[in-house]
């Protein structure tokens, strides 16, 4: 065991777990909560006046609205009329329709008082009033809750400003976790990985599977070696490694590979892998009769890698030259 490498991997490992760790908390951390305020708002305005006669009619309108982001409780508002002006009729209504409370009544003609429980953040309440007076019908008036006193003004609520770069990018947080959890994950267990799928992550395997078939069986179990110290092995490499010792003149070690090949091997492609390479042996031996053998079993368990394979073997090329029913075994797959 490489110890050196293993405490590397390990503090890489360990580094990248604590980045990723900090910056999900970073990304899922909730943000800082907006300041909660009360802002009661009211407006007379005077909608349309006419005289049809010496006295004057009119429609007052009074709209009482919280514009802030925090419930108001117990508010109350007092509107006055002008000297020589009364409330012939009136009208109220609520933005949150039937579920708004709220109470009115006045002292005398000139009068009107309200009274709300609560206002809630965006709700207002508006009062139609049909006025008639000798002059002006402006009407005044004034607010106030348990908490603050209203002002007059302009009480529509204001849209939210759009988002900027760093809102959208937080609202797209849980994607954004998932990504850096599967990268810091892929970072972290990248070894495991190449042992599940060594085709993909790592071309050792394969590369010392094709100097085996032209003869260069030296390179190929160097290689083999050097990645089974330093990450174990799996079955089609181990029947790599059988091929490259008994072709390197060592048949008892290159027999006993080949059995932990077959014991370990569960797939068809394995076992074909494992034959295949039995069968490049005993041709090597001059063997062809067990040879051919070996070959009919691989093709029977995997003929399109296998007729593959074969074209690429420099010894299956020299067997067909001498015998050609080496070359037929694998084209009637």
């Amino acid at each position: 065991m490489n110890w050196r490498d293993l405490m590397v991997g390990a503090l890489i490992s360990v580094t990248v777990a604590i980045v990723a760790g900090i910056f999900v908390w970073w990304l899922t951390r909730e943000p800082r909560a907006e300041p909660q305020f009360e802002q009661l708002r009211y407006s007379i305005a005077e909608v349309a006046s006419f005289s049809p006669g010496e006295a004057r009619l009119g429609i007052v309108t009074i709209k009482v609205s919280n514009i802030g982001n925090k419930a108001a409780h117990d508010v109350r508002g007092i509107f006055l009329l002008p000297e020589g002006a009364e409330i012939k009729a009136k009208q109220i209504s609520m933005s949150s329709g039937p579920a708004g409370l709220y109470s009115e009544g006045t002292t005398d003609s000139r009068t009107l008082n309200l009274s709300l429980p609560t206002l809630a953040p965006t709700e207002s309440l508006t009062v139609s009033l049909l006025v008639q007076g000798t002059g002006a019908l402006k009407a005044s008036g004034g607010l106030r809750s348990a908490d603050s006193v209203g002002t007059e003004g302009d009480t529509v609520v204001l849209a939210s400003p759009p988002k900027s770069w760093f809102g959208l990018l937080w609202s797209f947080r849980p994607l954004l976790v998932s990504v850096v959890a599967a990268i810091a994950t892929a970072f972290v267990f990248r070894q495991s990985f190449r042992s599940l799928a060594p085709g993909i992550f790592s071309s050792v395997n394969n590369t010392a599977f094709l100097c085996l078939q032209q003869k260069m069986f030296l390179q190929a179990r160097s290689m083999l070696m050097r990645k089974m110290k330093g990450h174990g092995s799996e079955p089609i490499e181990m029947a790599n490694l059988a091929l490259a010792t008994g072709l390197g003149g060592d048949l008892d070690e290159a027999e006993r590979l080949f059995k932990i090949a077959e014991w370990w091997s569960t797939t068809n492609h394995a076992k074909a892998i494992i034959a295949y390479n039995r069968a490049t042996l005993f041709v090597a031996s001059n063997e062809d009769a067990a040879a051919k053998a070996k070959l009919k079993e691989a093709v029977r368990l995997s003929p399109r890698a296998i007729a593959q394979y074969f074209q690429l073997s420099a010894y299956f090329d020299d067997a067909s030259r001498r015998d050609p029913a080496f070359a037929e075994i694998v084209s009637q797959k």
